[in-house]
């Protein structure tokens, strides 16, 4: 999803009116970060490929998957200044936010793809999602 696309705005005022309260958020990395108050613009090195991400925080999301994975990047646009109470968990070489994580709440964006085969920890990083929206689910 285009973080400047033309109905983007409507997202995010939907976001925010909601609250996200504890609810996993699953839209693009740069609209969570715009619709949280964070700054997205064209990457000054664009990433198309396979990069290697350095995790900062195992925790939640993440867990397992340091020190560092490949990830498979597609991507002109990237968050160049984090929401205030978001914490950076991944970063790579040109993208200093590959990763973040919402301090209080499971919410969380990711940078790369997850889904494709080329993402060596993709899965994992699915399985922690899953269980914690079984949690969620719990409560």
């Amino acid at each position: 999803m285009y973080v400047k696309g033309q109905y983007n705005h409507l997202i995010v005022r939907n976001l925010r009116e909601l609250g996200v309260n504890s609810k996993l958020l699953p839209p693009s990395h740069q609209l969570l970060a715009t619709a949280f108050g964070g700054v997205t613009e064209a990457a000054r090195k664009p990433e198309f490929g396979p990069v290697e991400i350095s995790v900062l925080d195992d925790g939640r999301i993440l867990e397992g998957l340091g020190p560092s994975f490949t990830a498979w990047e597609s991507h002109n646009d990237e968050v160049v200044r984090k929401p205030d109470g978001f914490q950076v968990i991944a970063k790579s070489s040109n993208c200093s936010v590959e990763a973040m994580r919402h301090e209080k709440r499971d919410i969380f964006g990711v940078q790369f793809h997850p889904e494709v085969s080329h993402t060596t920890k993709g899965v994992d990083l699915f399985k922690n999602f899953l269980g914690i929206v079984e949690e969620h689910k719990r409560t």
